[in-house]
């Protein structure tokens, strides 16, 4: 960790998206929407699993937003700040964050 708060750095990947949206009623518009999806995350994995239920279906929004504009931000690295600002007893690295804490790590 750095040793003084206003040297602390976060990465991220960050997209906002402007236009307006519309529900998807049309079940196979839906249907095509999802594999789209699905596919986009894992190729070929709307075949592999079972296809969703009348009441899945039912239970689950699309929305299309047709993108009037977007814009996209991404932050990586190390922490920001000079290595001569660290004291020896701060670790100059940084941690992981997934929901839980866990043991820090340096690079």
């Amino acid at each position: 960790m750095i040793s003084r708060f206003s040297h602390h750095s976060l990465n991220y990947e960050s997209v906002v998206l402007f236009g307006k949206g519309s529900l998807i009623s049309n079940t196979e518009e839906k249907l095509h929407a999802l594999k789209s999806v699905s596919d986009h995350l894992i190729p070929g994995r709307w075949e592999e699993v079972r296809q969703p239920s009348a009441m899945e279906l039912k239970a689950t929004k699309v929305i299309a937003i047709p993108l009037e504009e977007a814009t996209a931000k991404i932050r990586t690295g190390g922490p920001c700040g000079r290595q001569s600002r660290l004291r020896a007893r701060h670790l100059g690295g940084g941690t992981s964050r997934s929901g839980k804490i866990r043991k820090p790590y340096s690079r």
